[in-house]
């Protein structure tokens, strides 16, 4: 896997690359890291030109100093494709923050994304500034922790059932990350997403979990989601939270795959 670092509109953000075809860009969710799609750029490289970057202020892209929103994101997910010379339309995939970013994407910048797959996007009732003071208290409490005791944490506490790749992936990515996102990431002025997802024609894929696990996606927005965006197909698995494809990759895999299939084909 190849590791760039690449200048994009005053910041610096790391690219992972790998695989050879078609072009698929993957984008991480909050506090996350390129890194955390490890097990799948590795089922994906085999078929795909797989490209997954680091978001302002995670893993190992530039720090941050001031406040930003996620169509600032957004914005700066298109100049990375124009640096990375990705003209054509690709295929998009992002998870929870990531996903928000690959639909503002296909709706500011329609001619660059050919499909979307959103894991768990941040699509709620309404846009409010969450509370993320416990949050933030917690990674930085792991930020002063011995890795090797975080890590025993994640398995036996935080996410028994995940594999100890996106475990060890997912420690890596909080031990990286600037902290200062939750202090400039305005949450507040993100646009309502019931207010653009009609303007999305690209076909869709949609995966939600379950929100008393801690699923974002309630049943009755991903029914306005579908009803919104008629290219769009909804896949709900049942018996996991927000991170789907960490707690249940076969059935992501199995999703993604058909999806990407019909895609190909059209």
């Amino acid at each position: 896997m190849e590791e760039h670092f690449i200048p994009v509109g005053g910041h610096v953000l790391r690219v992972l690359r790998a695989g050879v075809g078609e072009p698929l860009l993957l984008i991480h969710g909050f506090t996350d890291s390129a890194m955390c799609w490890l097990s799948l750029i590795e089922a994906l490289a085999p078929r795909y030109d797989v490209i997954a970057y680091d978001s302002r202020g995670h893993g190992r892209a530039t720090r941050v100093s001031s406040r930003y929103t996620i169509v600032d994101l957004a914005d700066e997910c298109a100049a990375l494709l124009d640096a990375l010379a990705l003209r054509a339309p690709l295929l998009v995939a992002g998870h929870s923050m990531g996903a928000g970013i690959a639909a503002l994407l296909a709706v500011r910048q329609p001619s660059r994304v050919k499909a979307l797959v959103l894991e768990d996007p941040p699509f709620t009732p309404t846009v409010a500034a969450p509370d993320m003071s416990l949050w933030k208290s917690q990674i930085i409490l792991q930020q002063q922790s011995p890795r090797d005791a975080v890590v025993q944490y994640y398995h036996t506490e935080l996410h028994p059932a995940w594999g100890d790749a996106d475990i060890q992936t997912r420690v890596d990515a909080r031990g990286e990350l600037d902290v200062s996102v939750f202090d400039y990431m305005d949450w507040e002025a993100s646009p309502r997403w019931q207010d653009f997802i009609g303007q999305i024609a690209c076909p869709g894929l949609l995966l939600t979990g379950d929100p008393a696990l801690g699923a974002l996606v309630r049943p009755e927005a991903a029914a306005a989601l579908v009803a919104g965006w008629p290219a769009l197909r909804h896949v709900h698995v049942p018996t996991v939270g927000h991170h789907i494809r960490c707690a249940a990759f076969a059935a992501y895999w199995q999703a993604l795959n058909q999806f990407l299939q019909e895609v190909e084909h059209e």
